[in-house]
């Protein structure tokens, strides 16, 4: 097997602009578009992100698995001034 043909992509998370995106370490190259309000490190091949209040994973090709809303604490008690 010829090892230095072979490419590992690392992606890393990077913040562009206010916004969370993941970058090629080896190229720099943008993989996973800057439009994440947060972003954490692939594990697993999945990487946690937020994106106007929506949890959930995308792979490395950018592709989101599920999502999930979450209420911050912040949501909750103006829910409940509202009341």
């Amino acid at each position: 097997m010829d090892t230095q043909k072979m490419k590992v992509q690392k992606l890393v998370p990077t913040e562009y602009n206010g916004r969370w995106g993941f970058l090629d370490t080896a190229t720099g190259e943008e993989v996973v578009p800057f439009i994440y309000d947060y972003a954490h490190a692939f594990s697993v091949g999945l990487a946690l992100v937020r994106q106007n209040g929506w949890w959930g994973y995308v792979d490395k090709t950018g592709k989101k698995l599920f999502l999930l809303y979450m209420m911050t604490p912040a949501i909750l008690i103006k829910m409940a001034k509202q009341r």
